[in-house]
């Protein structure tokens, strides 16, 4: 993987909205004879700034709600996990696709992990308009012993969205690969609501891990492609 300073590249949200209701959609700004500011440039942008957000990145525009309900978290095992919250991530261009952004802890390299006995599920929530197709790619997925990884990119009106699933107990068993693809899911470049929604289990003797995911909004008219191995 390149280094961190290859992630200093323009990013996906630049205009911050503010005196806004908690949840309540930021209004367009006018800039640049009428259209959506362009998304930002500044590192590192936490998922935290993102609340109350509208931006457009390549002829797609994404829409932010309120800190309450952008992102949640859960841990559900017997073993207890430290919450991750919005200020704890970011969300970042990918400089290998024009299209995607990444997620990833503040420090991309170490990624997130899980133990026997824990297991997260973090939901990321906004929405997104002139895109017509999804994608959703997992970097570095690692399971051992009974560990699963999951993650599910919902359209939630359009009823399409992006699948990923990596066990070693699933038949054929999850292949460790750098980079790791889900289904992709075709709609219409009309406004609709996303919902990423990932979990990691280490199961009762097992661990699980992922170093990165990115989601790829394509508008009309562009192929969809996948990026390279970083």
């Amino acid at each position: 993987m390149r280094r961190l300073a290859l992630f200093m590249v323009p990013l996906l949200a630049a205009c911050i909205i503010r005196n806004r209701a908690p949840g309540a959609r930021p209004a367009p700004a006018v800039q640049n004879g009428g259209s959506l500011p362009v998304c930002g440039s500044h590192w590192p942008i936490t998922a935290d700034t993102y609340a109350n957000v509208a931006c457009q990145r390549n002829g797609v525009t994404f829409f932010y709600p309120g800190r309450d309900r952008l992102w949640s978290f859960q841990s559900t095992g017997r073993v207890p996990v430290r919450p991750i919250r919005p200020e704890d991530f970011v969300i970042v261009s990918d400089p290998d696709g024009p299209y995607a952004f990444i997620v990833c802890p503040k420090n991309c390299r170490a990624g997130w992990s899980v133990k026997a006995g824990q297991s997260l599920t973090g939901t990321l929530t906004f929405s997104v308009s002139g895109a017509i197709r999804t994608g959703l790619a997992i970097k570095a997925a690692r399971v051992t012993g009974d560990g699963r990884i999951t993650a599910y990119e919902e359209i939630t009106d359009a009823g399409v969205g992006s699948r990923f699933n990596c066990s070693l107990l699933d038949t054929p068993p999850c292949p460790m690969k750098d980079i790791m693809y889900g289904t992709a899911g075709s709609f219409t470049p009309s406004e609709h609501q996303v919902k990423f929604t990932w979990t990691l289990s280490g199961g009762d003797h097992g661990t699980a891990s992922i170093q990165e995911w990115s989601q790829h909004f394509q508008p009309e008219g562009v192929p969809m492609r996948r990026p390279p191995p970083r």
